[in-house]
């Protein structure tokens, strides 16, 4: 945390209860955490006895839906996570299977399994209630910028690749990344990048980057969100105060909503030089934590990233 100075250069006494402030709420979201993921186990537990009663022992049905549910449940808690609860609530109601390899799911079963979704998706919203509670506190709002859709040009390259026009501007915190300009239309929450044969995934973290276009839909950014790539070897190292070469990027994963696909949350991927083999280089700043793309032959089209 920057904090202000007096002139024989030690940190004041209102920075350092500012410190202990902001110290004491992270205590506190690592407590509420643990809580919640008790909670959450305790839930699996029972329905797990639950069936365990009416039926010993398990049948291989209901062996796989407890597998997909720990497997949801032990999910970081993240807004990716509680898109995918409500993805499988909604195939639930209407009466779709959300999950293909546990077969034909009794009615008796679906209630069940949508009521334990229901407690799980009750936590996230806990969680996110609480940490937005505690930002307000912690976070200057003048440390904030906008950087989406801010000219008519960036909200047209929105439309044209959602479908639908943007509802409101995308705020992220302030960046240090040095990107061409302030308007840039949101293309989605990066999911994951493929670098040669590296899988870099980001839906696990709490704050996912943003993937943007520029107000001509020519290239790809990031912005936001954790980008630190500090324990990942690059192909090639920069000169300090340079940018390290990570290696071509074989695929992007990104989630975002279409008009397409009805404008259910989805999670897409592209090939990146799919038609002539030209892919973009992911290049990385260590100081900044900013990852850019350069090069490539890709195109923003309605219908995605095009090679």
């Amino acid at each position: 945390m920057k904090g202000r100075r007096n002139p024989e250069g030690h940190v004041t006494a209102a920075t350092r209860k500012a410190a202990r402030r902001v110290m004491a709420e992270e205590r506190y979201l690592e407590d509420l955490h643990k809580r919640q993921v008790e909670s959450i186990d305790q839930a699996l537990k029972d329905l797990r006895e639950r069936w365990a009663k009416q039926k010993n022992p398990l049948s291989q049905q209901q062996v796989v839906i407890l597998r997909e549910l720990k497997k949801l449940a032990s999910r970081p808690l993240t807004g990716y996570t509680s898109r995918r609860i409500a993805a499988l609530k909604k195939k639930l109601r209407a009466k779709q299977n959300p999950f293909p390899m546990a077969g034909i799911i009794a009615p008796a079963t679906r209630e069940q399994i949508d009521a334990f979704l229901a407690s799980l998706a009750g936590t996230f919203v806990a969680h996110k209630l609480t940490k937005k509670r505690a930002a307000k506190k912690t976070v200057n709002p003048k440390a904030r910028k906008s950087v989406g859709h801010a000219s008519p040009k960036a909200r047209k390259v929105y439309a044209m690749f959602h479908g639908t026009k943007p509802r409101k501007k995308t705020i992220v915190k302030t960046t240090r990344a040095k990107l061409p300009g302030r308007d840039f239309a949101k293309i989605g929450d990066l999911v994951s990048l493929t670098v040669g044969n590296r899988k870099i995934s980001f839906d696990r973290d709490k704050t996912q980057p943003i993937v943007v276009t520029d107000a001509k839909a020519t290239k790809l950014f990031f912005i936001g969100g954790n980008q630190n790539l500090s324990g990942m070897k690059p192909e090639k190292r920069g000169n300090p105060g340079g940018l390290h070469d990570m290696g071509e990027v074989q695929q992007i994963e990104y989630y975002s909503r279409k008009k397409f696909d009805d404008f259910a949350p989805t999670v897409y991927y592209h090939e990146l030089g799919e038609e002539n083999g030209i892919r973009p280089r992911l290049h990385y700043d260590p100081k900044a934590r900013q990852m850019y793309l350069s090069g490539g032959d890709y195109k923003i089209k309605p219908e995605g990233i095009v090679n």
